[in-house]
């Protein structure tokens, strides 16, 4: 603002994005004229020349423009750049109109403006000698050139035209914000409340102190005007006074308000015309209709809201903080007014500490159980930076959670401490002052309980499905995980007689849940509308419990399921919350602790009696052998008689009984909310966090302590000695030491604290607290050496410079302050953008790297605060003195998918970054950690919520981390690398690595498989039109006989339709199988009855084959069988488990009765991959092929799944331990894990490869065992990792040349069996046996002549000296371990469907085509006999033999036909005249002629008499469709065809002319029947919408029909069945897709070829 020289006009200039300035009238209140369109930002000064024709003004821009105008005409006459630094004042020289005075932070400028040119010049003022360098604050210019200036420190600086000439020192005690020139002289005032008056030659006159008047007022004067005797003075406290002269000692108020922050509150009063104000000034302001103050109360917080009661007598003001005041607001109440209700009221006083607890919300927007699936979308396949090889091991945490538990604490059995903190179960050996911890849960423990023989523990914690995990206090070992009956937690738990433990839960209806721990099943469940805050079981009956809770207590039974009555209360006492509750010496004696401090005594169900018995809620309970143990808010113990009759002795906590190491208690009388006695000691712990031991002589020691409620986040770690300091939410600054002692070693009250940090030397702190101030203490005394407040927000990051000359001080509000230690002076600001400062950091030298909320990296210079731009490559060369930063191309890598990073720490060697997030991980990665994002790292869980800093300590060899909602203090050593058998169960390896040695087409196809397209109900053919049974047909008036073969041709006539059919009297047996499934499966064979059989599977049959090739078969599975087991122990000898895919399902079955024993109906949604029994044969694991990979754990006999887990990825095999029933390993794709069965719920641990040379993340393919926790995995590069426990120990290199694909560990010696992928070499093989350690071996080559030998699955029988072998190709070889002989057992095709099948015309062979691209000759009398395999390179579509039976001939995919000699197995001719698949091919009767159909609508005619050239003579065309199947007639002149549209034609050889006339077809005789056509209309079966027949074969004795169809069924007909859905007689063994049938030559047998079952 300006004053014209008028008086009357004045000069206003705004704040905003486009400002302006308003000239304006004070007597008429218009406008004169706006000035606009220079400035930015705002305006900051302005002035009127001496003639006020022209007015200066000074922007808010970044350049500080000057712009002088006339200001009448709305014109800029000049502008220029005014200054890199603020401009504070601005004047105009009276007696020289072109020269104007500017002043700001560190300079002074004259600047001259002359109208010609309308150019301002500056001139910069020449300090010379006379003064140093100042920031001016204010300015005024005089006569004869003369300037007067107010500095910063006080002085006065004359000038003569731009050089100082002389300077007035200690004009003022701190700075000189005003001046002002009149007629008699200078004004000055200052920061340190004066006005000093000067004249004309500025020569003192006088001083007037307002700080030394009446009311003596804390001022800092900002504006002072002199007129005659009287003088105006604007404060910064936004106050005006009026000073007369000679009245100086009594300042006139004219105008006051509130000052800094902002004003929220605001209240009338409801009878007098009274109003308050409530401010962030932390000041109440009264005012009436005349304008008046009447009262200021000064709080010690920001008040935000302000509220009367009715009759105005009481003031209530609510603050920033949460905490609110009431005030008696004397001289304003109505004196009619009636006594308040409050105090005859009969509602009792709701408890703080129940109110907050009851309203406790412990839901999480994202809990730890969510984060696989999250992580699995998000991180997709990066090539990610390594983790490092050091890790950390949590060796110490400072609290125990007692704000909002209670009976969370006890003795063990040896006498330990056991209770919890964050996610930890900590047992305290309070001798050593050690810690051991339990570290199973993920989230912050609520409840906490020992079992009654006191070596077993059970803990509960928060979750969308929380765990209750019962453990070992000795072994530290979870031994049962119950799940899945709570939400959002679990609250309380209480074991009853050791078997059965009892949970209640924070879920809306806290529900109570009995369980049988052991098993983990519940037993019975129940709930309660209100908290329940404690559950207790009669120690007498086992079947009766209480609960007690808000408003209530229920006395339960278990009888079955849980019934309760409630409490009668009759007139003995009101119905209170009860807090806590204990049985007495009977059973129907019980006592609950109420929150008015009663105890109330029960009998039954009825109360018979109160006792008072503490000041507050009574917290805890305890009962001793002949009486009880009571603790309450009011924090004292005391101890009682059997009936509460009389109080024996009372215990009060407080500073002075402490033992002299324990003086550290934090507060006298702390709120006990746990006690336990054992040992000769009472044990408690409070709500502050401390855990006190009493012994009942007398002393208290203090044995753990911890910050309170509210949340933790300033860490600093000591420069130089193993010291650490912590500041608080909760009000306190605390030092701890990390030696082996552990103890906190001081602790000092102040306000909330965010940040702190101990300077270079050790010798001060500097604490950031939530308010915007900061202090520095003594780092020994913590007492106060400075405090500044320059701030409003919080202060979030507090750090001093390497040589400790400056001290850097970050605030919320987007400022970093800079102060010089040694002068305690602020000497630069940086300014960041609009976003918060979250972390800081100094250089070797004086750079300042800043951290934004809004993720911008920062630089600038101390000490004034300048912004700098570093290159990427300057950064790099950077030294800097401590990394906290969380942003930068250093910690690229840090940052997970789904959380924030709060705080990050390097060590000193540069070596390790340290990092705290939001989901409570602490995490350990190496630095720089620059590739990309997501880089590898180890994880450790120990803190509940959001980690909020890590430091390490001055040495390195700790990491300390604070936890905000958990409030704890872990302290973690650093482990060196290779440490692993000391490792502790914290560490876990960052997600499965994306990259791996070495590619594998098997395994590759493997894990591709889609076993769900395969479904059986669809059609294997491509088909197309309607259906034969669905055509509809005109019926012929005769049905002529038709000749089925010469030789019989009255055997052969057709029965009449008309006729009765006759029952079936045929019958079919399965007799032999041939085939074993080993392309997509392992470990699928056994030896069963001490070797003298095996056992396979394949299709949907399970074979047992003796010696002798007699086999039997399992024929209860509905589809494709994928997995087999034996049960090993005795027990349950010859019992087999097999998993099928569609329809999934286990089948337990008696491998000599082939007696099905179980069927599991199970989870796996798509099919049963893998099954394996556990040692005693009682349990049975599966893993499933869909997406998810479920594993079960089954109790097979009683068809219970008894838990599950699973892996994203697929699981190729999980096995038991032999030795165990819940120890299990899994291993697939880029995983191994280890498994724990405990109780009903399954643990795993991932395995960590550590710094094992050469190993990294493998895709596993097999697994086996051996001593001391040894486990084996065979992996796609060929090696075999060894793991103890599930540490990687060392790597078997090159085990096999390719993927191990099966191991087996044979329990009576303890060898391993490898089968693999390997090339034939001399001295390799594909079988290799090796000792139990895998360090020595024998290798076996298979003779299957192939290139590369692939082996699936090995078993060693218990008679010494055989192994079995099964391979992809579907072979089974027994090999000798001493002479090394194979010995094929079983042959089959490799892989594909087989299509072609034909039986010898006159011996019991017959031939098979596949494709794999072989046929193969079998023999149907010695069944173990292949006779002969062919392998054609491409896949063989048909086959058929010559009615002589020298000829085969072999249709093939790529349209080629090749015709063998049968003899010899020689190619007598081959051609190809199609380019289409071959669909089937036949000799006709007389052996002359060669009919091959094909894809292409088309059968082909060659002339076998012309010899091998095998020229085409004919051919028949207008086939609707493909070709399917082909018969010729029994004289060689007509042939029918059967197509993909289900028409039937029959066409005349060779010509291929179509014959129409029905009577002439009907005269026909066949020589075989293997098409589908009106004859055999009734082998459709009613639901052949979905799927096809897909062949028909007749007997050759013309009575039976066989058909395969889609469905993987056999159906045995008589023929013909023209009629609809005929009778019949069906068979399984395939499992889906049946592609061809064919009897044998003398209709003994009949033989079927699978489509995908081979």
């Amino acid at each position: 603002m300006a004053i014209h020289p008028d008086k009357i006009q004045v000069a206003t200039g705004q704040v905003g994005k486009d400002p302006y300035i308003c000239v304006w009238d004070t007597y008429a209140m218009v406008t004169v004229s706006i000035l606009r369109d220079v400035h930015t930002h705002g305006v900051a000064c302005l002035t009127f020349d001496s003639d006020g024709q022209r007015l200066a003004s000074v922007g808010l821009d970044a350049k500080n423009t000057i712009c002088v105008w006339d200001w009448r005409r709305g014109r800029v006459l000049a502008t220029a750049t005014g200054h890199s630094d603020r401009i504070f004042d601005v004047c105009w020289d009276p007696l020289q109109s072109s020269r104007l005075v500017s002043c700001g932070v560190k300079h002074i400028k004259l600047q001259f403006w002359t109208l010609c040119g309308n150019a301002l010049t500056p001139k910069r003022g020449i300090f010379g000698k006379t003064g140093d360098l100042q920031t001016i604050l204010c300015v005024s210019a005089a006569k004869d050139e003369l300037t007067y200036s107010g500095a910063l420190n006080g002085d006065v600086y004359v000038w003569k035209g731009v050089a100082l000439v002389r300077t007035i020192q200690a004009a003022h005690g701190a700075g000189i914000f005003s001046m002002h020139a009149c007629e008699e002289g200078f004004a000055t005032g200052g920061r340190d409340g004066c006005i000093r008056l000067w004249d004309v030659d500025f020569k003192p006159i006088t001083k007037i102190d307002l700080r030394e008047t009446e009311q003596g007022y804390k001022l800092s004067i900002r504006s002072v005007c002199w007129k005659a005797d009287r003088i105006l003075a604007g404060t910064q406290d936004s106050e005006i006074f009026e000073v007369l002269v000679r009245d100086r000692d009594k300042p006139v108020l004219l105008m006051q308000s509130h000052s800094e922050g902002e004003l929220w509150a605001l209240a009338l009063h409801p009878k007098q015309p009274v109003a308050v104000t409530g401010s962030d000034d932390r000041s109440v302001l009264w005012s009436l209709p005349d304008h008046t103050l009447l009262a200021r109360c000064n709080m010690e917080e920001s008040v935000r809201s302000v509220c009367f009661n009715s009759d105005g007598s009481q003031l209530a003001l609510g603050m920033k903080d949460g905490s609110f005041t009431v005030l008696r607001s004397e001289g304003y109440a109505d004196s009619n007014s009636g006594e308040s209700d409050s105090d005859v009221s009969d509602i009792p006083e709701l408890d703080s500490d129940i109110e907050q607890e009851s309203q406790t919300n412990y839901e999480r927007q994202v809990y730890k159980e969510d984060l696989p699936q999250l992580r699995k979308k998000l991180i997709g396949s990066l090539k990610r930076q390594k983790a490092p090889e050091e890790g950390l091991r949590l060796q110490f945490v400072h609290r125990y959670r007692g704000f909002d538990c209670r009976n969370n604490l006890y003795y063990s059995q040896t006498g330990e401490v056991v209770y919890h903190v964050a996610a930890v179960g900590v047992v305290y050996n309070r001798l050593q002052h050690s810690q051991r911890f339990y570290l199973g849960h993920d989230d912050d423990i609520l409840s906490l309980t020992v079992h009654p023989l006191k070596d077993y523990v059970a803990s509960a914690q928060v979750g969308r499905d929380p765990g209750i995990h019962v453990w070992d206090t000795q072994t530290l070992n979870c031994l049962s995980l119950l799940r899945g009956q709570h939400n959002r937690g679990v609250c309380a738990l209480e074991f009853t007689d050791g078997k059965s433990l009892i949970s209640v839960g924070i879920d809306e209806s806290h529900s109570i849940v009995i369980w049988d721990w052991k098993k983990g099943e519940r037993l019975s469940k129940a709930g309660h509308k209100d908290k329940i805050f404690v559950v207790k079981s009669n120690p007498f009956r086992m079947d009766k419990l209480v609960t007690v809770g808000i408003k209530h207590i229920k006395f339960w039974q278990h009888s079955g399921g849980l019934t309760f009555r409630r409490g009668i209360f009759g007139n003995l006492g009101r119905q209170e919350t009860m807090m806590s509750a204990c049985y007495g010496r009977s059973e129907d004696l019980l006592f609950s602790g109420a929150t008015n401090g009663d105890v109330y005594i029960w009998r039954d169900t009825t109360l018979i009696k109160t006792i008072k018995a503490h000041d507050g809620p009574v917290f805890a309970m305890c009962s001793l052998d002949k009486g009880f143990v009571t603790g309450g808010k009011d924090g004292v113990v005391e101890l009682w008689d059997d009936m509460f009759e009389r109080c024996l002795k009372t215990y009060a906590i407080k500073r002075a009984t402490l033992s002299p190491s324990s003086k550290l208690l934090l507060e006298d009388n702390p709120s006990i909310r746990a006690i336990t006695l054992g040992h000769g000691h009472i044990l408690l712990g409070t709500k502050n966090g401390e855990i006190l031991e009493i012994d009942k002589s007398g002393p208290m020691t203090l044995l753990v302590q911890g910050h309170m409620e509210g949340e933790v986040w300033g860490l600093a770690a000591h420069p130089l000695l193993p010291v650490c300091a912590t500041v608080s939410d909760d009000k306190t600054l605390r030092i701890w030491e990390l030696s082996s002692n552990h103890r906190m070693v001081a602790v000092r009250k102040l306000k909330r604290g965010r940040c702190c940090a101990f300077s270079p030397d050790g010798k001060a702190l500097a604490v950031g607290l939530n308010d915007g101030s900061f202090l520095v203490v003594n780092a020994d005394t913590l007492e106060d050496m400075v405090t500044f407040h320059h701030r409003r927000e919080l202060i979030s990051d507090i750090r001093f410079s390497q040589v400790g000359k400056y001290l850097a001080v970050a605030s919320n509000d987007s400022f970093v302050d800079i102060y010089n230690v040694l002068t305690s002076k602020r000497v630069g600001v940086c300014k960041a953008t609009a976003s918060c400062i979250t972390h800081i950091d100094w250089d070797s030298r004086k750079l300042l790297l800043v951290n934004t909320g809004a993720k911008e990296l920062l630089f600038f210079e101390a000490p004034r605060g300048r912004r700098q731009n570093i290159s990427l490559t300057e950064f790099e060369k950077l030294d800097w003195s401590t990394w906290t930063s969380v942003l930068g191309p250093t910690c690229e890598g840090i940052w997970p998918a789904l959380s924030f990073v709060n705080a990050a720490s390097l060590s000193k060697d540069r070596k390790l970054l340290a990092t705290g997030d939001d989901f409570g991980f602490l995490k350990l990665f190496s630095f720089p950690s620059r590739q990309g994002q997501f880089a590898k790292f180890k994880k450790y869980v120990g803190h509940s919520t959001n980690v909020t800093n890590v430091r390490w300590s001055n040495d390195d060899s700790v990491l300390l981390s604070v936890g905000g909602g958990d409030t704890a203090l872990m302290i973690w050593s650093r482990e060196p690398p290779g440490h692993k058998e000391s490792k502790a169960v914290d560490s876990e390896e960052s997600d499965d690595d994306t990259e791996e040695d070495g590619y594998d087409s098997d395994v590759a196809r493997e894990k591709a498989v889609d076993y769900v397209t395969k479904i059986y109900s669809s059609s294997i053919r491509n088909m197309s039109g309607t259906k034969p049974h669905l055509q509809h047909k005109e019926l012929p008036v005769e049905d002529p006989p038709v000749s089925r073969a010469t030789p019989l041709p009255d055997k052969l006539l057709r029965n009449n339709v008309t006729k009765k059919k006759k029952v079936l009297e045929q019958d079919l047996v399965l007799d032999h199988v041939f085939g074993y499934r080993g392309f997509d499966c392992r470990n699928n064979l056994h030896y069963l009855n001490d070797g003298t059989d095996i056992i396979f599977h394949t299709a949907a049959t399970a074979v047992i084959q003796n010696l002798s090739s007699t086999q039997t078969f399992y024929l209860e599975h509905t589809d494709d069988i994928l997995c087999l087991t034996v049960n090993q122990h005795p027990k349950y000898q010859n019992v087999v488990a097999t998993g099928q895919i569609l329809a999934p399902s286990i089948h337990v079955w008696d491998a000599v009765t082939k007696q099905t024993l179980s069927i599991l109906r199970c989870s796996h949604a798509k099919g049963v991959g893998y099954v394996n029994f556990s040692a005693t044969g009682k349990l049975l694991l599966s893993v499933g092929v869909e997406p998810e990979h479920t594993i079960t754990v089954w109790r097979w006999q009683e068809t219970k799944a008894s838990s599950k887990g699973g892996h994203t990825e697929r699981i190729f095999v999980v096995e038991f331990r032999p030795d165990s029933d819940t120890q299990f390993v899994s291993v697939g794709v880029k995983h191994i894990k280890f498994w724990t069965l405990v109780g009903g719920s399954l643990m795993y641990k991932k395995g960590v490869i550590g710094s094992v040379e050469d190993s990294r993340v493998q895709t596993m393919l097999s697994v086996a065992f051996g001593a001391n926790n040894l486990t084996f995995s065979g992996a796609i590069n060929g090696d075999v990792y060894v793991w103890r426990e599930h540490f990687l120990v060392r790597v078997v290199a090159k085990a096999h040349s390719g993927p191990i694909f099966t191991m087996y560990t044979t329990l009576r010696d303890g060898l391993i069996v490898t089968g693999g992928k390997e090339r034939r070499t001399k001295e390799g093989g594909a079988v290799k046996l090796w000792d139990q350690e895998m360090k020595r071996c024998r290798a076996f080559q298979l003779e299957t002549g192939q290139p590369v030998e692939n082996v699936r699955s090995v078993c060693r029988g218990k008679i010494q000296g055989k192994i079995l072998v099964g391979t992809k190709d579907g072979e089974i070889i027994e090999v000798g371990e001493k002479n090394a002989a194979s010995n094929t057992m079983i042959n089959g095709h490799t892989h594909g469907g087989i299509w072609g099948l034909a039986s010898h015309p006159f011996k019991d062979v017959f031939i098979s085509a596949g494709d794999d691209g072989t046929i193969r000759i079998w023999d149907l009398v010695d069944k173990q006999k292949l006779l002969n395999k062919v392998s054609l390179g491409h896949p063989a579509k048909c086959t058929s033999y010559s009615p002589n039976g020298e000829m085969v001939s072999i249709g093939m995919e790529t349209g080629e036909f090749i015709v063998l000699l049968v003899n010899s197995l020689t190619i007598w001719g081959k051609k190809r005249d199609r380019n289409v698949s071959i669909q089937d091919i036949r000799f006709s009767p007389d052996n002359r002629f060669l009919a091959v159909g094909s894809v292409e609508s088309a059968v082909d005619f060659y002339d076998l008499s012309l010899g091998p050239s095998l020229n085409r003579i004919g051919y028949c065309k207008d086939i609707s469709g493909t070709v399917i199947q082909m018969d010729f007639s029994a004289d060689s002149r007509h042939i029918q065809v059967s197509t993909s549209t289900y028409t039937r034609q029959v066409h005349e050889v060779p010509s291929g002319k179509v014959v129409t006339e029905q009577n002439a077809i009907n005269r026909i005789t066949w020589a075989s029947w293997t098409i589908l056509g009106d004859e055999v209309l009734g082998v459709w079966p009613r639901n052949a919408d979905k799927a096809d027949v897909n062949c028909v074969c007749v007997s050759h004795a013309g009575l039976n029909l066989a058909s395969g169809d889609d469905f993987g069924l056999i159906k045995l007909f008589e023929f013909p069945c023209p009629e609809k859905f005929a009778k019949h007689k069906r068979y399984f063994g395939h499992s889906a897709h049946v592609t061809n049938v064919r009897f044998s030559c003398d209709d003994k047998f009949l033989i079927s070829a699978g489509g995908s079952d081979c």
